[in-house]
């Protein structure tokens, strides 16, 4: 399904919930396949699925890699950026309470996450919503650790 999803709206990378899945940050499977494009956001119904496209701004579409998948080569946003476009995107997401409600993997995140590639990143957004929304999983990962 994901490289359907890559061709049906071009371009686009696989991200929020489709890549969060995909790099087990959420113990939910994803019916409706989510991914990000330089378009407009838009929602495709297919005799194969749903497929749902966020519009982000050209200079924040970066940070995505192309993988094999069922002998299929994929675009999918890294790690890193899966979290950023996910944090950026949903406005609902606002206090650390929000993100703990999220119910991520806080053990992948701790053993996969590059913070200074995230930081990197993050600073191309120059979100100070963004940076606020970092510093709270952060926060949430340090407390799990201690715990």
């Amino acid at each position: 399904m994901y490289r359907v999803s890559n061709c049906i709206h071009h371009p686009s990378y696989i991200s929020l919930e489709s890549a969060l899945s995909y790099y087990q940050l959420i113990p939910e499977h994803v019916y409706t396949h989510q991914a990000v494009s330089t378009r407009k956001t838009i929602s495709y119904e297919t005799e194969v699925g749903h497929f749902n496209y966020r519009h982000l701004k050209t200079n924040l579409y970066f940070g995505y890699v192309i993988v094999q998948k069922d002998g299929l080569p994929i675009v999918i946003v890294d790690f890193e950026k899966a979290i950023l476009d996910y944090l950026y995107l949903n406005a609902s997401v606002q206090t650390k309470e929000d993100i703990q409600a999220l119910r991520w993997n806080a053990n992948e995140i701790e053993t996969k996450l590059d913070w200074d590639k995230l930081y990197t990143y993050a600073a191309i957004f120059n979100s100070t919503t963004l940076n606020k929304r970092i510093k709270a999983l952060k926060k949430i990962i340090l407390d799990a650790h201690t715990t």
